[in-house]
């Protein structure tokens, strides 16, 4: 793994400036080379974290999708049969028209035969 390379490579690096300068004789402070490993094991642990979030979130934008998919198969669904209903509509009050003026020419044909 490269990053266990890299962090390999930092901690030998972070020993050998800590032999050359020394550690710190302090109780209360930490070597170097161990505050430098606990990062380390810290951002390991934030990468799974990290992972872990983008894995759940590429799967609720996968589940969005397919639901928006879904809606909008519903909505042209609804859409078509609501164009359907207003050429039924449309088509049977046109022939209402057409026969009613079609009676009345005819009614005026005849008045005008009499």
């Amino acid at each position: 793994m490269a990053g266990g390379t890299a962090s390999e490579a930092l901690r030998d690096r972070v020993s050998r400036l800590e032999n050359f300068v020394g550690v710190p004789e302090d109780d209360g402070a930490v070597p170097l080379s161990v505050s430098t490993e606990q990062h380390a094991i810290e951002l390991v642990d934030l990468r799974r974290t990290l992972d872990d979030f983008m894995t759940e979130s590429s799967a609720r934008i996968t589940n969005i999708m397919e639901d928006v998919m879904s809606l909008t198969d519903v909505v042209k669904i609804n859409l078509k049969s609501l164009e359907d209903e207003v050429v039924g509509s449309t088509s049977s009050t046109n022939k209402k028209k057409n026969n009613g003026g079609k009676k009345a020419k005819d009614g005026q044909s005849r008045d005008a035969k009499k």
